[in-house]
């Protein structure tokens, strides 16, 4: 329910670019899902947000972003 409520959420914004988004709910380790993910779908680009939330994390990435940025073989892009 909590992924149906998320994908909801997220339709708005996404919307003029359908087709060219996917939004998957995936299980497990984040950073390792996600890059398995985009290679067996051979994506262009990551796109995936920081953890900070306080002024002291908002200096760093957070694991799984870090984790992307490593890992990815496409092109990732983190926003905050």
């Amino acid at each position: 329910k909590l992924a149906d409520q998320v994908h909801r959420q997220m339709t708005g914004p996404l919307a003029d670019l359908e087709g060219r988004v996917h939004r998957v709910t995936l299980v497990g380790n984040p950073a390792k899902e996600i890059v398995e993910f985009a290679m067996n779908m051979n994506v262009s680009m990551i796109v995936a947000g920081t953890r900070g939330q306080t002024p002291a994390t908002e200096l760093y990435l957070g694991s799984v972003s870090s984790a992307l940025i490593h890992r990815a073989q496409c092109s990732v892009l983190i926003v905050r």
